[in-house]
């Protein structure tokens, strides 16, 4: 006798996979340095000094006195990644050997400023911890003429105090590109907490792999750093992606 039974098929809901992350970041900084020269009468041909990006990238900057044409031979010239001559003549003051060297810089993401007064400022345009400008004499025996200063150090912004399974970097004032170690499978909702006073924060892109969050200060509206925790919510399903 056949079976008339009917078949029953039971369909189920996608299960929604969620992934939580939760932590805290704490800001990081901008390398700021003050290089110093001496008048031509008080520097030696082929001082040098070496400045660096927060890329590690550098650039030796030379000083050549009366088209001496004399090069460093010290180690840490030939290593650097760019030799710039920076001309200079007898009687030159040390403003006029600090505006020469300032105006030869060439090496990206670093913002020059002369200071008119023998002295250049050198802010670095990425924030994190970078390399210290380091002067030389021609062959690297001493330190020569010029000599350096680190007004702010740089320091790599930080995650912890929590879940987050992700890497962060500092990209300008106020703007942080967290990157996570395993993508979701769509973008994640985030939601932000200040933890620094006068500081709001937005999430300005969002995708599976990272999200960007730009800190700004409550009146004016201008990025500023500050310190804050997210919580970011995605998923780990594909069948639960709308």
């Amino acid at each position: 006798m056949a079976n008339d039974s009917a078949m029953t098929f039971v369909t189920r809901s996608p299960q929604y996979r969620p992934r939580l992350l939760s932590f805290g970041v704490v800001t990081g900084a901008a390398q700021v340095e003050t290089i110093t020269c001496a008048s031509v009468a008080g520097s030696t041909q082929a001082d040098f000094v070496v400045i660096y990006n927060q890329a590690g990238e550098s650039e030796a900057l030379w000083l050549d006195i009366d088209a001496d044409g004399t090069e460093p031979t010290a180690a840490e010239y030939l290593a650097a990644d760019v030799q710039t001559i920076v001309s200079v003549s007898t009687g030159g003051t040390a403003a006029d050997v600090g505006t020469a060297m300032a105006a030869a810089v060439t090496i990206a993401d670093v913002t020059i400023v002369d200071n008119l007064d023998g002295s250049f400022s050198a802010t670095q345009d990425i924030y994190g911890d970078c390399s210290d400008a380091v002067p030389y004499d021609a062959d690297g025996s001493g330190a020569g003429s010029i000599t350096v200063a680190v007004g702010t150090q740089g320091v790599d912004a930080s995650m912890g105090n929590g879940k987050y399974d992700a890497t962060i970097a500092q990209t300008a004032i106020g703007v942080y590109l967290i990157t996570f170690d395993n993508p979701f499978l769509r973008a994640p909702e985030v939601g932000f907490t200040s933890k620094s006073d006068n500081r709001v924060g937005r999430v300005s892109a969002s995708a599976v792999g990272s999200v960007t969050i730009e800190v700004s200060n409550l009146v004016g509206g201008a990025t500023a750093n500050g310190n804050f925790s997210l919580l970011v919510l995605g998923s780990d399903n594909a069948d639960a992606i709308a």
